[in-house]
């Protein structure tokens, strides 16, 4: 094992060997680092040997924490509820004088000193053997009160391409008066492009009592309203996954109307054409059924009242009086022979004795 002086051209300040391993691969070294520059980077390479050949050296890059003070406490990091990722939403094709959502990370709440946090100087941590991170610290902000903001608006400043806003393995550092250190875990800022949009609604038809729901993407944060032939009628706060559902109800629908949806920044979008149940006037069946009912109940009426029955009852009687006696049930009268009678009891023809003779 080999430690070098990074600042100082890379002088060896220790050179080691360890022959004593364990069976399980686990060896260990100690060497006295009070000697080394306090905040100074020091490289420390390692790597073994098996008597025929040497393996890849392994090297980690660290610095050292050897404060004057020997009873100074450095500053401490606790990685419990600490997020790894934080996801970020911008919109594009907006005019908002805001068009992103902001991270905001209170540092005291995961670094610590026994020293007292007050005198405590929080910082992004810049690798200067990496330019990827340059802007770190240009872009992310730090309060005296330990919260750490990053707008991804700001990295418009240095790149308008909106996929190299996102920070990745973003580092904090705090140091305390007596210059150490303490790291906290990488945490990376995902920015993701949006826009406004609304997807079709559940359903395209609701009656009084119900709603017809339509959802979409925007801003977190941001309020979405719809209209209808310009008369608002609901909104909804956009979530903070970026999406958003509000409901139109029935009620307020009394012809087919085409929806229109708005938010700050952005064209307006028409939605899907909705409209009341059966608003071409459809009848259903039952209702058909007892309409004819009702026509057969009034058409018989009105020919009962207007005599057209009656007349027919009486041609019937008329009809069966032509052949019938008005005199007694056996016998019958004939227009075919005036003065006779035809009895039908003694079949024989008899005098008719109201003939009147001409």
């Amino acid at each position: 094992m080999e430690v070098f002086d990074v600042s100082n051209g890379f002088i060896n300040v220790f050179t080691g060997a360890v022959t004593e391993i364990e069976s399980n691969g686990y060896w260990e070294m100690e060497w006295d680092s009070r000697l080394l520059t306090h905040n100074m980077q020091y490289l420390i390479k390692a790597r073994s040997y098996d008597g025929y050949e040497y393996s890849d050296w392994m090297e980690v890059q660290v610095v050292a924490d050897n404060p004057p003070d020997a009873d100074n406490n450095r500053p401490t990091f606790d990685s419990t509820n600490w997020q790894t990722e934080i996801t970020l939403f911008c919109e594009f094709d907006t005019t908002s004088q805001n068009p992103c959502t902001k991270a905001e990370i209170n540092l005291l709440e995961f670094f610590d000193d026994a020293d007292g946090i007050n005198s405590l100087i929080l910082s992004v941590y810049d690798d200067e053997a990496k330019s990827s991170d340059d802007e770190f610290g240009l872009v992310i902000n730090i309060g005296i009160d330990g919260v750490a903001f990053y707008d991804p608006k700001a990295m418009g400043f240095y790149n308008e391409d909106m996929d190299t806003w996102s920070l990745s393995n973003v580092i904090f550092v705090a140091t305390d008066p007596f210059g150490s250190k303490e790291i906290s875990t990488p945490v990376s800022f995902n920015v993701v492009p949006i826009e406004f949009y609304v997807g079709p609604p559940d359903q395209n038809t609701a009656s009084e009592d119900e709603l017809i729901i339509f959802s979409g993407s925007g801003l977190p944060g941001k309020t979405v309203r719809v209209t209808l032939g310009g008369i608002q009628v609901n909104s909804t706060v956009v979530l903070d996954n970026s999406t958003w559902e509000l409901g139109i109800p029935g009620a307020m629908l009394s012809k087919p109307v085409i929806p229109v949806f708005s938010i700050s920044g952005s064209e307006s979008i028409q939605g899907e054409e909705i409209s009341p149940p059966s608003s071409d006037g459809g009848i259903s069946p039952v209702m058909i059924i007892a309409i004819v009912v009702v026509i057969i109940a009034l058409l018989a009426g009105t020919l009962f009242f207007s005599g057209v029955v009656t007349f027919e009852e009486d041609d019937e009687e008329s009809d069966e009086a032509e052949g019938a006696d008005t005199k007694g049930e056996h016998l019958v009268k004939s227009d075919d022979h005036p003065g006779w009678l035809w009895d039908a009891e003694k079949e024989e023809w008899v005098p008719d004795p109201d003939h009147i003779g001409e």
